[in-house]
């Protein structure tokens, strides 16, 4: 985000829940480290801080649904999990929470060398455990893993020239793992679809889970797998950890593996952080 960008947001300053009072500069903002979808600045003001998140201006591309994430965050922030937003702007360009004091599991894995030691994965699905149990809403949508590969697959197809070798070689890998790729049943649960190193807040005391873009009803096994393959965990760390959050079907966690292995190499095509030829390979691989 630009300056200009920044100083029209700091307009708003008068709606936002008395944090300032007068209006902000722009040397109160510092960004922080983002993720690949939305940008995030820090707000530090009257010795409180807060989090300023831009949200990605591509939504429809990426499947995700503003006002469903702000119903679900609003509503799982009493149960501890995350912080609720204080700022909601009208046409969701920006909204605003407090500043989640800690660090990063993935900071946390840096500093021990990529380290997990088994009594913070037994946390770590002790809040899958819980995240999974809580009530849910029928206004909440629900994932359809084989809807969104079709809606990533079209994001990507769609521009390349019908006559293109390419959009056929691509084609022909979506056929490919579309036809080999196998749905177990499951009991839909609030899942966060997006549990990986760097939405985790370890505070010393407790664990937290932001950015919750991708939250819907699913199959609690994605974000399991999700957590797994963002971990890099090894055979016995991933054991470990089912066992301890009380899966025993080993079967059906793989198929979740390889579909959210599947989701997440079209997700980053679909963000151009990998070319359609990487796509082609990666898939042959997978």
């Amino acid at each position: 985000m630009n300056e200009s960008t920044l100083q029209k947001l700091i307009k708003d300053w008068a709606l936002w829940p008395n944090l300032c009072e007068s209006e902000p500069q722009a040397k109160h903002f510092t960004p922080l480290e983002n993720g690949l979808t939305n940008e995030n600045w820090l707000f530090h003001i009257n010795n409180k801080k807060y989090v300023l998140r831009l949200n990605a201006n591509n939504a429809h591309a990426l499947h995700l649904n503003r006002h469903a994430e702000w119903h679900i965050h609003q509503c799982i922030s009493q149960y501890n999990l995350c912080q609720p937003y204080i700022f909601r702007q009208k046409n969701d360009i920006y909204w605003m929470r407090p500043f989640m004091e800690g660090h990063t599991l993935k900071e946390n894995m840096e500093k021990s060398h990529n380290f997990l030691d088994e009594s913070l994965l037994e946390k770590m699905a002790a809040k899958f455990k819980f995240l999974h149990s809580l009530p849910t809403s029928s206004s909440w949508p629900e994932i359809n893993h084989k809807k969104r590969t079709e809606h990533y697959w079209n994001q990507i197809l769609k521009p390349l020239d019908e006559k293109s070798g390419l959009k056929h070689a691509l084609i022909k890998q979506q056929k490919s793992f579309d036809n080999k790729t196998v749905y177990t049943s499951y009991v839909p649960t609030l899942c966060h679809m997006d549990a990986n190193t760097n939405n985790w807040i370890i505070d010393g005391k407790d664990i937290y889970l932001i950015d919750w873009e991708y939250a819907a009803l699913g199959n609690p096994l994605w974000d399991l797998a999700e957590f797994c393959l963002s971990c890099k965990l090894n055979q016995k760390q991933t054991h470990a950890f089912l066992k301890s959050y009380g899966i025993k079907n080993l079967t059906a966690f793989e198929h979740a593996k390889k579909q959210m292995m599947y989701l997440s190499l079209l997700w980053f095509a679909v963000q151009k952080e990998i070319s359609h030829e990487e796509l082609i390979g990666k898939l042959e691989q997978l």
